[in-house]
């Protein structure tokens, strides 16, 4: 085989005709539709942009949406799943590459280096992948981006390398789908059309046989055959790119009430999903800290940059507000980041993240975090570590961060495996009813959400209630359901090669 060549294999990719059009749902769903037809199926994006990352199984980071993917294919999620990804940052996004932090694009910068290490991994990624008998492949954006197209190894670089058909999704509800769907293959040059083998609506609203007469003019002007609408799926708890899908959930009527605080850098904020689907739960996320309160938990979630979104805390009031919670017996949780600060101090002596030697951290636990060079990004399982005795509460879960804290309170988690090997350690700590934590995920360890729900409704002098467990899973097979239902399957079929 010449070099840079790819085995043989079969790979189907959805493109977009826009951000948000669909293209993780549905990838989502075919993962999981060609699994329970009995194909091992692996997803695949060459490149994403996002702050909302897990650790894969050989313990490397990835994009959270071909984290669940994986899940829904029945696989262990792998590095090689997304070979790129980029996390936006103060000054120039991070990049992480084959699973491992590999520098910082600076504003301005020359990307030539960081798209030859790219392109290689996006080659060498797909070989590792060529034993699955279908690799479902993610775009980015849109393929039409023209202004940036030497630089897209998302879309037409990784469909062609792959040899992989394209199936292209536009979002109807928005407007404009058509338009959309023919602009996109307008733009194209002749070798991405004719990859261009299926078009589809996402979110259609009310009866979806009105389009059949404008899909027929599009399949006459491109070649393109129309594959069917998805209809606008409500409550599915599936990762986005952004947190833009979280800012419109309300307080609601919840029985119980969380906040979480919207920063400018907020990141993993899948950790929220497990609360946000709960039917007596109430979730908003905000940047307003007379909303967060009126919550019964605080939670100061996951940070990019934990330097930059102390200081959004300060000019906005919150570092006031989550000491007076703190004082008064009220809870507040700091996960990753956001335990950060709530250290006492940040030291960044390395500049990881600011110019700063040292800042100031809110203060409600007495302990310092000292920025380090060295990344971690572990898989952890242990147990809460209880001041009364009792039946421990089992939890699981990953790290993603720089840095440590040197905790001088009561330590919070005992973690008994660190990536599969056995280990004995501690996270985390608490102080009265504030909590901090680097693992990530602790919100979907039923045992630990139920404990907590009793907890809170005992405090209000309410009855409690059972929380729902496998909000993935549950999410998963119900868009798997209907995307098997409403997009023509055997036209999926017959361009991914598969009989």
């Amino acid at each position: 085989m010449r070099k840079g060549a790819q085995p043989t294999m079969k790979a189907l990719m959805v493109q977009g005709t826009s951000s948000g059009a669909g293209k993780s749902l549905l990838c989502t769903a075919l993962c999981r539709i060609f699994s329970d037809m009995g194909y091992s199926a692996a997803p695949f994006k060459a490149m994403n942009m996002s702050l909302n990352s897990a650790v894969s199984a050989d313990g490397g980071e990835i994009a959270s949406a071909q984290y669940v993917q994986a899940h829904a294919a029945r696989t262990e999620p792998l590095s090689a799943m997304n070979p790129v990804l980029l996390k936006p940052d103060v000054g120039g996004p991070h990049i992480i590459i084959n699973g491992h932090y590999s520098g910082k694009i600076v504003a301005g910068g020359d990307f030539s280096w960081d798209m030859g290490n790219a392109r290689k991994a996006v080659s060498s990624s797909l070989r590792s992948l060529s034993h699955f008998d279908i690799v479902v492949m993610e775009g980015s954006g849109s393929p039409a981006e023209i202004n940036i197209r030497e630089r897209d190894i998302a879309n037409g670089y990784a469909a062609r390398l792959a040899g992989a058909k394209v199936i292209l999704v536009s979002d109807i509800d928005r407007g404009g789908a058509f338009a959309s769907v023919m602009g996109t293959w307008t733009l194209l040059d002749e070798t991405e059309r004719r990859r261009l083998s299926v078009f589809l609506f996402n979110r259609m609203r009310g009866d979806a046989s009105v389009l059949e007469k404008g899909a027929r003019v599009i399949e006459e002007r491109t070649g393109m055959k129309y594959g069917g609408s998805i209809p606008f799926v409500e409550g599915a708890a599936l990762p986005d790119e952004d947190s833009l899908s979280l800012r419109t959930a309300g307080m609601g009527k919840g029985r119980i009430r969380f906040a979480a605080v919207r920063t400018p850098f907020l990141s993993n904020y899948s950790d929220f999903y497990p609360l946000i689907y709960q039917r007596d739960v109430g979730f908003s996320l905000t940047d307003d800290p007379g909303e967060c309160e009126r919550a019964d938990v605080v939670i100061l979630g996951g940070s990019k940059n934990s330097v930059a979104d102390l200081r959004f805390l300060r000019e906005n009031g919150f570092d006031d507000m989550l000491q007076e919670r703190v004082r008064e017996g009220r809870r507040v949780i700091g996960i990753c980041g956001g335990y950060q600060m709530l250290s006492r101090r940040i030291i960044d002596r390395h500049h990881v993240e600011s110019d700063a030697d040292s800042v100031r951290g809110v203060g409600v636990f007495d302990s310092t975090t000292e920025m380090t060079a060295r990344k971690v990004t572990d898989s952890v399982s242990g147990y809460i570590l209880e001041e009364k005795e009792g039946r421990p509460v089992a939890v699981s879960g990953y790290e993603i961060h720089f840095g440590t804290t040197a905790a001088k309170g009561r330590r919070f988690i005992g973690i008994c495996r660190r990536n599969g090997m056995a280990v004995n350690e501690l996270d985390g700590e608490v102080t009265g009813a504030a909590v901090g934590t680097y693992v990530h995920g602790l919100f979907s360890n039923r045992r630990f959400l139920q404990k907590l729900v009793d907890e809170i409704c005992m405090e209000k002098g309410i009855d409690s209630f059972s929380v729902a467990g496998n909000i993935e899973e549950r999410a998963i097979k119900k868009v798997a359901a209907i995307v098997r239902r409403s997009v023509d399957m055997d036209l999926v079929m017959e361009m991914a090669g598969i009989a």
